[in-house]
């Protein structure tokens, strides 16, 4: 397994899994709270290009509105959408993301999804603790 980024109450729901399924999985304290807020999101989303990926947009919305991706399956994406998914809703949309995986996870690849998902949560949450974002 890999590595993952948790808040307490993410270790807490972790915790209850059992072994069987979070076996190799090393859970770190999530330390960062950089955060953006709903205006840089929209500024994102401004920026984001819908006309190739309409999907998007729905999205946008929603994190936006402080709601989580209903129905999203980020393997139904290409890697460029993912890209620029992730561009567009920051460390916010995709800590809505793991909030809503996080209740739904049966198997071990849902956990490494989910370990997958707090990586890119906490990158982003580092690249904005080091920019003039905050």
């Amino acid at each position: 397994m890999s590595n993952a980024y948790l808040y307490p109450s993410e270790r807490t729901a972790v915790d209850t899994l059992g072994q069987d399924l979070t076996n190799g999985l090393t859970a770190q304290d999530e330390t960062l709270e950089c955060f953006e807020s709903a205006r840089q999101i929209k500024m994102r989303c401004s920026m984001a290009d819908f006309d190739v990926y309409p999907k998007l947009k729905e999205v946008a919305q929603k994190v936006i509105d402080g709601q989580g991706p209903d129905n999203l399956t980020i393997d139904d994406m290409p890697t460029e959408a993912q890209q620029e998914l992730f561009f567009m809703i920051g460390a916010r949309g995709v800590n809505a993301i793991i909030q809503t995986l996080l209740p739904e996870i049966h198997s071990a690849d849902d956990v490494e999804a989910f370990a997958s998902l707090s990586r890119m949560r906490h990158r982003l949450l580092e690249i904005n603790s080091s920019s003039v974002h905050h």
